[in-house]
């Protein structure tokens, strides 16, 4: 691969500076996503291309494959992105896996959860290959006789510190829904006791499945502002157009783009993730 000069891309290099003139970009690798040789091969492919941060999940073996695809541009000389891992304060769509039994699937069956997987994480006669699972969700409809479940796959509060130490990432995401102010004050207490420093604490939250207007997702997210300033992290505001489905699906880059205009004039202060 031929190293590629970001700056002639079209991307500002430094992360600081692309947040200030409204130009910073992003990329996520999934919450849930343990698919180790696509994650290092992701991390230099979009790093070379310009991205100034790379989201990823906050497990060890995932940061390590992260950072091994850093490592591909900083021997080119290329700027090496932010490195962002994500948490959530509950429940939540992205920190999830699938998972059924396959000896209870008929002999007969066609398979369709096979063919709509879009990470080819559904083999048989393995069942769901869990490293390869993001959580997207599509395979749950897909199975005629309702086999698949959906298992949670996120840290708890009592091992965020610990984690946070071990992974030493550039920034957190928290992902957060309405009504979890106090679930959330506890994730960022636990980050404010590990001592990483941190560039930036991203927030996300969306308005479609949680039943908000753009009024009532402002006011969560000031919430959100109060607890960061209490405990002095640089806040950054993911708007999520839509609830993760797998796929962009249709109508998706308009209702981020109509979400982001909403929410100009009402946000906390902090740039504004589209």
């Amino acid at each position: 691969m031929a190293a590629i000069d970001s700056t002639a891309a079209g991307l500002i290099p430094d992360p600081e500076f692309a947040l200030a003139q409204g130009r910073w970009v992003k990329l996520i690798c999934g919450a849930s996503n343990q698919d180790l040789p696509a994650i290092a091969d992701l991390c230099a492919v979009f790093g070379a291309a310009g991205v100034h941060c790379v989201d990823v999940a906050a497990d060890p073996a995932v940061v390590r494959a992260a950072r091994e695809g850093f490592g591909w541009l900083a021997e080119r000389g290329l700027p090496v992105p932010w490195l962002m891992v994500s948490l959530s304060d509950g429940a939540d769509a992205h920190f999830r896996k699938a998972w059924f039994d396959p000896q209870f699937c008929p002999s007969d069956c066609s398979r369709p959860c096979e063919r709509v997987c879009p990470a080819g994480a559904i083999a048989s006669p393995e069942g769901v290959l869990a490293d390869r699972c993001y959580g997207c969700g599509r395979c749950l409809p897909a199975c005629p006789r309702g086999l698949i479940e959906e298992h949670e796959h996120r840290l708890d509060v009592d091992e965020v510190a610990t984690s946070l130490a071990d992974l030493r990432p550039d920034a957190i995401e928290i992902h957060t829904a309405p009504g979890r102010a106090e679930a959330f004050e506890s994730v960022v207490s636990a980050l404010a006791s590990s001592a990483v420093p941190l560039r930036r604490l991203a927030v996300s939250c969306g308005l479609e499945g949680h039943g908000l207007t753009p009024p009532h997702l402002s006011w969560e997210l000031w919430q959100r502002h109060h607890c960061l300033r209490r405990y002095r992290f640089r806040p950054l505001w993911q708007l999520d157009g839509r609830p993760m489905s797998g796929d962009v699906g249709s109508g998706t880059a308009r209702a981020a783009v109509n979400l982001w205009r909403a929410m100009q004039p009402l946000a906390p202060p902090g740039p504004l993730q589209l």
